[in-house]
């Protein structure tokens, strides 16, 4: 019983890690470091849906305890949604941000 527990606990929190939203605080810059200004991670179902782009269609923003999304540009009708897992382009060199997304989301990002 404590094995089957101890797994699901587990898995929820590696779940929790890949399809969290970083909440962040303080000023986070284009040349900031986003991890060394986020505070929590926390679980919004729709946006853990969102696939990645270095180039991202939108961009999330909390008002308490909402979270927000708002267009980055004008988006044509059938463009997908997107968000950035982890640097823009141009807040990192492209191999950093690879080698980030990689290790931590487990993919290799072709952007």
């Amino acid at each position: 019983e404590l094995e089957r527990v101890c797994t699901a606990v587990l898995l929820n929190l590696c779940k929790i890690r890949v399809n969290g939203v970083a909440i962040v605080g303080g000023v986070c810059t284009a040349r900031s470091d986003p991890a060394e200004h986020r505070v929590a991670l926390a679980m919004y179902p729709v946006a853990s849906m969102l696939n990645h782009s270095c180039r991202p269609s939108l961009s999330l923003r909390f008002k308490g305890r909402a979270l927000s999304a708002h267009a980055t540009r004008g988006l044509p009708a059938g463009e997908d949604l997107t968000i950035s897992y982890g640097p823009q382009q141009g807040a990192a060199p492209h191999a950093e941000r690879r080698a980030l997304l990689a290790s931590q989301y487990r993919f290799h990002c072709t952007c």
